[in-house]
């Protein structure tokens, strides 16, 4: 049998990290996806290459990170268990008669995403979304300084850096910082001041 030695302090550190719930120790998973389901709502599918579990309120995405967001139609869940059941009311938005519960709106790519469980999705470097119904685009003047914040609770997405939004009819808009819904449909420009960057 082998016995590894510990000093006082090694051991002490180890109690107390198992004491202390707010730490975890460090998680890698290859091929990861986040489902995000908000008020029985499918609300954002999240993939990477690479997700680092660093404690129990931040997760690193690295590589190919893929953010799908979702609008789904909402429904009464009469046995409770969190997803739609036929012969339960939902609210037919496309007035098809059917229930949709992946209505795919847009898509978010970045280099890597700081992802809070509780709030929200930061994603940084090579920050491009796309409305996936209309076309529209929105990238940053300088991609490898790009940045955007995605609030899941309020459904917005945010940037205090210069960016240009492309529609799929040929218009551009751009401006030094932004706050939108995830489908590019509502945008506010702020800090208009720093000019046009549209080609």
């Amino acid at each position: 049998m082998l016995y590894s030695q510990l000093s006082f302090d090694q051991a002490k550190e180890i109690l107390l990290n198992i004491q202390n719930p707010k730490q975890l120790p460090e998680n890698e998973l290859l091929e990861a996806e986040i489902t995000i389901i908000d008020n029985n709502q499918l609300s954002a599918i999240i993939t990477c290459d690479t997700l680092v579990k660093e404690s129990l309120e931040l997760t690193i995405l690295r590589g190919d990170v893929v953010a799908d967001f979702y609008q789904s139609e909402e429904f009464d869940d009469g046995n409770g268990n969190g997803v739609w059941d036929m012969g339960e009311d939902f609210d037919d938005e496309n007035n098809d008669g059917m229930y949709n519960d992946k209505q795919l709106i847009s898509r978010l790519t970045s280099d890597i995403a700081f992802y809070n469980q509780s709030s929200s999705l930061r994603a940084e470097r090579n920050v491009v979304i796309k409305n996936l119904q209309t076309s529209d685009r929105l990238s940053f003047l300088n991609p490898r300084q790009s940045e955007i914040t995605w609030h899941r609770k309020y459904g917005t997405i945010a940037s205090d850096k210069s960016f240009i939004l492309e529609g799929e009819d040929g218009s551009c808009m751009s401006g030094n910082a932004f706050e939108s819904n995830v489908d590019l449909t509502n945008v506010k420009v702020t800090g208009v001041a720093g000019g046009n960057y549209c080609k």
